[in-house]
């Protein structure tokens, strides 16, 4: 007997914010990590932003906008806020459904090393975003800057797209 479990982080009654955790054993997968627009603009709007190169997630998590889930976020994030990093991320994946940002915008503060699973429509858009727009909090899907941003000339890190599922181990 197959035993899973689903528990859901956003997305429900509300607008946006779809972030479904399936768990079955030691196997963790997010279908989508999207932001919620109704619970966003409780606090913020187009010129008031998450201060998010010096303090974003941190900001999210305060707010309770986002869960504080062990294992999950970015290793540059969890430094600026004195938190402890992770050796090893404790998802095995992100489905990513589609770019809208209510399913996609939240990736930007997952760990590099969770494999974004979409097809390569979405990956193109992903990449888009950040090149006919400004780098930040909803855009760096594709890749990111590594905070605290000392030059901005230096690269950035690029995630890991999948378009098939592989086992999980």
């Amino acid at each position: 007997m197959i035993e899973m479990d689903i528990k859901f982080y956003g997305g429900v009654e509300e607008i946006g914010g779809n972030r479904i955790l399936v768990e079955d054993g030691s196997s963790r997968v997010f279908l989508d990590y999207g932001m919620s627009f109704s619970r966003n603009q409780k606090f913020f709007e187009e010129y008031l932003k998450p201060r998010y190169a010096s303090a974003g997630l941190k900001d999210l998590l305060r707010l309770h906008l986002i869960h504080n889930l062990t294992g999950i976020y970015r290793s540059d994030l969890l430094r600026l806020m004195g938190m402890k990093v992770h050796s090893q991320p404790s998802l095995n994946a992100v489905l990513l459904s589609h770019i809208h940002l209510d399913h996609s915008a939240l990736i930007s503060l997952l760990d590099e090393h969770i494999p974004i699973v979409c097809s390569e429509t979405t990956q193109a858009y992903a990449k888009a975003l950040l090149e006919v727009g400004t780098r930040g909090l909803e855009t760096e899907i594709y890749n990111f800057k590594r905070r605290p941003l000392f030059n901005t000339r230096d690269e950035p890190v690029d995630r890991q797209f999948s378009f098939t599922l592989s086992p999980l181990p």
